[in-house]
């Protein structure tokens, strides 16, 4: 995908997503988008990735085509504390002030890990998405949602801590959907199929991968095994050895026909396509 800040031109609210992260620790996927009526979205690491420090190395990893509303937040580890401890107090930051040791910082807090957030998923205005936690492809999180668990595909939440609502589609769908993974499709072949995709038409994009598997080449044991073509230089070797050794008219030129044969083979088996001219036939010239 080619990189660039805004989808619309004139629309300076609206970002994709990926051209604005420097953070190596955030990725985020092809055409993605993060909408912003209050601040910069450009400023979405600095206002919207929270208590992200580099000393815990957790990371948010966004998918493809996912739509982020304005306002939701990531927050991650740093913003816990730690429950197993008798205080919640985070003595750890404060090492100065109790002589301990700064190697320690993050014994302060609780660690739940990464953020991470499938592909085409939608996150409300102003939902809350905690350290840990994984949305599943095609999730739904409602405005101002408070995302504590992990969220399975397709699924629409909701709620303060989010909560199921309804699952989009019937489970045979979701399970199509997850096998086709239309989102990883080449851009040209997306937008071939657009109008099925914006239906809700999974019997037309069923059809579409049946059909590109039937025109793969033969596999066997997962290896592709491609048809080797004899070169002409070898057919001609082939006809000038014979040619040396035969006194038979008759019999050079049934050895032709046989290798007449062998190099349309070699041409894919258009023999109706092979030129008179080819310099296969200026070698078969001395039997005519």
């Amino acid at each position: 995908m080619q990189q660039k800040f805004y989808p619309r031109s004139m629309d300076k609210e609206t970002v994709y997503l990926k051209s604005v992260i420097t953070n190596p620790n955030i990725t985020v996927g092809d055409y993605t988008i993060y909408n912003d009526f209050v601040n910069d979205p450009r400023d979405f690491e600095k206002n919207n990735v929270l208590y992200h420090y580099p000393v815990n190395h957790d990371r948010l990893i966004i998918g493809k085509f996912c739509s982020i509303a304005c306002g939701a937040k990531f927050i991650f580890n740093s913003a816990n504390h730690n429950l197993s401890s008798l205080s919640t107090y985070p003595f750890p930051i404060f090492f100065e002030e109790w002589e301990l040791d700064v190697r320690n910082i993050t014994k302060a807090w609780d660690h739940k890990g990464n953020i991470i957030i499938g592909n085409d998923v939608w996150i409300g205005y102003e939902a809350v998405i905690l350290a840990g936690v994984t949305i599943g492809d095609g999730a739904v999180v409602g405005a101002r949602a408070v995302v504590t668990k992990d969220i399975p595909p397709y699924a629409i939440v909701g709620g303060v801590p989010a909560k199921l609502i309804r699952n989009r589609f019937s489970q045979h769908t979701i399970e199509i959907l997850q096998k086709l993974k239309w989102w990883d499709w080449p851009k040209e072949r997306i937008a071939q199929h657009l109008a099925a995709i914006q239906s809700g038409n999974i019997e037309q994009l069923l059809s579409i991968k049946e059909k590109k598997k039937n025109e793969r080449p033969h596999l066997q044991s997962g290896v592709a095994h491609p048809v080797r073509e004899k070169p002409v230089q070898h057919i001609q070797h082939q006809l000038s050895y014979y040619c040396r050794f035969s006194s038979s008219r008759t019999s050079a030129s049934i050895f032709s026909s046989s290798l007449f044969n062998s190099y349309c083979s070699s041409k894919s088996g258009r023999r109706s396509k092979v030129r008179r001219n080819d310099s296969f036939f200026r070698h078969l010239r001395i039997f005519s």
